[in-house]
C-alpha cells in the first residue's frame, strides 16, 4: 500500500497534487493499493484530469473512508 498526499480529491478516486507529477510517475508501476490521506475539506465533487493521472483505490479522510476499488451497488 502506498500512502498518498494531495491538494484535493474526488469520489472517483481523482487526485489534484502540487503539478509537478512526482506520484503520477511513481504510482505508473505500482501494483498496490493506492489510498489518498486527505482533511474532509479536500474531498470535492470533482477534480480536472488528464490521461496520465494516476487514480486512488480509497480516500481517507478524518470522519470516512471512500473505497473507490469496491464501490457498494445500489440498491
Amino acid at each position: 500500500m502506498i500512502i498518498v498526499p494531495g491538494v484535493g480529491f474526488d469520489p472517483q478516486g481523482n487526485r489534484l497534487g502540487r503539478g509537478r507529477g512526482f506520484y503520477d510517475r511513481l504510482l505508473v508501476d505500482v501494483n498496490g493499493i493506492k489510498c489518498g490521506i486527505a482533511f474532509d475539506r479536500q474531498v470535492t465533487e470533482s477534480i480536472p484530469t488528464e490521461t496520465h493521472d494516476a487514480r486512488m483505490d480509497y480516500i481517507i479522510t478524518p470522519s470516512r473512508c471512500l473505497d473507490i476499488a469496491h464501490p457498494t451497488p445500489a440498491i
